[in-house]
């Protein structure tokens, strides 16, 4: 039985170590005209694989992102992996989480007390036109007013932090742009469950208005926004707002 047993395995062993031979691989020096010769551990069908172009190397994370598609406007974009596509009117918002949320509005139809009239919306759109950021939709951080274009048309990016009540505290990056006769909002919501721990300078007590909670120090929003704007920020927080970009550039135009 032993010598059956040899005979069985040493075939084996052979052939599983010529598997994982070292491939020689030649080189010449240009410089020098020197050859010399290394050695590569891949197995010959591992070399195979990689030559073959099936082993694609994953350059952008965004390749592995969730996908938003609207077919009323007729575009579309990406969104990072475990952010909360909102989807109803009434959402709760959890502040370890992230969301991302798209509204379609009627131009010159307001609807919501920050909506434009139609004068200003096709003002708007005329100013974008000439990277003009000329009305305040919704209540962005001034320091954090751009206009930016995209593809054949222009679209408004901001800060907001605040809104209505003097004790609001958010942290929403939106884009506002117009395309197929419809005014387009996406706002990307950060997760806000350490924002005040981790920037306490920024907030201050008011008892007056806002009993146990702290707000924001209005006039050191500016300089929250700067942060982010520089990359300094706790990479928690940076990483959702360099986010925000790679999203926009995502977003694709389909017309019927």
């Amino acid at each position: 039985m032993k010598k059956l047993f040899v005979l069985i395995t040493v075939p084996l062993l052979i052939l599983l170590t010529s598997c994982v031979a070292k491939n020689p691989e030649t080189k010449t020096d240009t410089q020098t005209g020197e050859t010399k010769t290394s050695t590569s551990t891949l197995s010959a069908e591992e070399e195979a694989f990689n030559n073959s172009g099936q082993a694609k190397a994953i350059v952008d994370e965004t390749d592995l992102w969730q996908i938003y598609e609207n077919k009323e406007v007729w575009f579309s974009f990406k969104y990072p992996t475990g952010t909360n596509l909102i989807k109803e009117q009434n959402y709760k918002i959890e502040p370890g989480e992230s969301y991302i949320k798209v509204e379609i509005k009627e131009i010159g139809n307001p609807v919501a007390p920050n909506d434009l009239t139609k004068e200003q919306d096709m003002k708007n759109i005329e100013d974008l036109s000439a990277w003009k950021f000329w009305v305040n939709y919704d209540n962005p951080i001034a320091e954090s007013k751009k206009v930016s274009p995209v593809w054949n048309m222009f679209w408004q990016d901001f800060l907001v932090l605040s809104r209505f009540d003097v004790c609001n505290v958010t942290v929403e990056r939106m884009l506002v742009f117009y395309f197929n006769n419809k005014k387009i909002l996406i706002t990307s919501y950060a997760p806000l469950m350490w924002l005040k721990t981790t920037f306490p300078d920024y907030f201050m007590l008011d008892e007056e208005n806002c009993q146990t909670e702290t707000r924001w120090k209005f006039n050191k929003q500016a300089e929250f926004y700067q942060t982010l704007a520089d990359k300094k920020a706790p990479a928690w927080l940076q990483i959702w707002y360099n986010n925000f970009d790679k999203i926009v550039w995502t977003i694709t135009f389909n017309h019927k």
